[in-house]
């Protein structure tokens, strides 16, 4: 315990009892990025302190990050349901929010479903797979905060989220230092370095054309036509866009997986539009090309 004594300047002495926490000596916690944090959500009753073992440190925190973002989320749709007392640029901040937040829950319950249930090898793809979801969780939990923080309209309701949102970013990235350090990898699953394992097997081709010679007119109407939830065993899909300037805004849904989008060369295939902040469009909304990754 640590005893701390202020003075006001009424001449009242204030006490304040506030607990230490012990980092434990060999702890998993030692090499995280907060180790007093990592520390405090472990206690003895836990497997994971137990065993003192990094693997079953980085499947507490994925699973407690995972409830983490859940709580999140509701308390961004609690938030929205204020929408009458909100500016459009404050809605759309938080719509922003809950769409990142939903992919986190996406991302962390996969990243779950391997850490929880394999051993602690696991194969370099799955392995990376794992390091990209929970890299991609904390790039969600930026855009969140960079759009909260950009718009001034978003006052009303920042201070119910920062804090939340700032535990959960300490969180997250325990999870990811944990699992860097705890993973071992094996070769097999790997890419190769062969001409055979770098070849790419493409499914079909679809050709965008403005002057009405290919198959479609307009980047999104290849994209609406495009396999959703393919598995990639039979290949890509590829789109190809021919040169022309499209004016249009693109995004590519997680369900659109192993699809490949090539142009005819710097400034000859050109995707354009003019959403910008100073309009009332977010940080995260004003991308002409976007795309939601998949788990």
């Amino acid at each position: 315990m640590v005893w701390y004594r202020f003075t006001t300047l009424s001449g009242i002495t204030l006490i304040i009892l506030l607990s230490a926490v012990a980092v434990v000596t060999g702890s998993p916690c030692e090499s995280t990025p907060d180790p007093i944090f990592c520390q405090s959500f472990i206690s003895s009753n836990d497997s994971a302190s137990s065993s003192g073992d990094v693997f079953d440190y980085t499947r507490f925190y994925v699973k407690k990050s995972m409830r983490s973002a859940e709580k999140f989320l509701s308390l961004i749709e609690k938030n929205l349901r204020k929408s009458k007392y909100l500016t459009p640029t404050a809605i759309r901040a938080l719509e922003d929010c809950k769409l990142m937040a939903q992919l986190n829950i996406d991302f962390l319950t996969n990243s779950f479903q391997v850490v929880g249930n394999t051993s602690k090898v696991l194969t370099s793809l799955k392995a990376e797979d794992v390091l990209t979801l929970l890299s991609a969780i904390l790039t969600n939990v930026d855009t969140c905060r960079q759009g909260l923080r950009d718009s001034s309209d978003t006052w009303s309701v920042r201070n119910d989220i920062v804090a939340p949102l700032s535990t959960d970013t300490k969180l997250f990235r325990l999870s990811l230092a944990l699992f860097t350090k705890g993973t071992d990898t094996s070769s097999s699953g790997g890419s190769g370095s062969g001409t055979d394992a770098d070849a790419v097997l493409i499914k079909e081709i679809v050709i965008v054309s403005q002057d009405g010679t290919g198959n479609y007119t307009t980047v999104s109407a290849a994209l609406a036509e495009a396999p959703k939830y393919s598995d990639g065993s039979d290949g890509y899909y590829l789109i190809y866009v021919t040169a022309g300037v499209y004016e249009e805004y693109i995004s590519i849904g997680k369900s659109q997986k192993y699809l490949m989008m090539v142009g005819d060369g710097i400034n000859r295939t050109i995707i354009t539009g003019n959403h910008s902040f100073v309009d009332g469009w977010t940080t995260f909304n004003s991308s002409t090309f976007g795309y939601l990754p998949s788990c």
